[in-house]
């Protein structure tokens, strides 16, 4: 399923904002701000908190996260196979837990 959220690589600049790639070359090349975990006042790197930061770095894994965490599902689905995984999906609090996390995330039931 295509994703509608800004593609990764996420990654975090000097300032703690959130970027991704650039979308739209005109815009001399730069990533494109997607978010910041700034906290109140803290514009400067120099400012800022280590939970802020860890927050700027947390937000720019979750793209590659949520793909981790979908390539994992499909990986229990093979190990398990057709026979048994409609019942471990839907008996296991581990895959209650994903699918809840991935709806979360996307906004769409998994």
């Amino acid at each position: 399923m295509k994703s509608k959220h800004t593609p990764g690589p996420w990654a975090v600049d000097i300032d703690g904002i959130v970027v991704g790639p650039p979308v739209l070359p005109a815009v001399f090349g730069d990533p494109i701000p997607i978010g910041s975990a700034w906290v109140t006042g803290a514009y400067y790197a120099e400012d800022q908190t280590e939970e802020s930061r860890a927050n700027a770095r947390l937000m720019a894994a979750a793209p590659e996260l949520l793909d981790a965490l979908r390539e994992a599902m499909q990986a229990v689905e093979a190990f398990h196979g057709p026979d048994h995984w409609d019942v471990y999906r839907d008996h296991s609090p581990e895959m209650k837990r994903w699918r809840d996390v991935i709806t979360k995330a996307t906004g769409v039931p998994a």
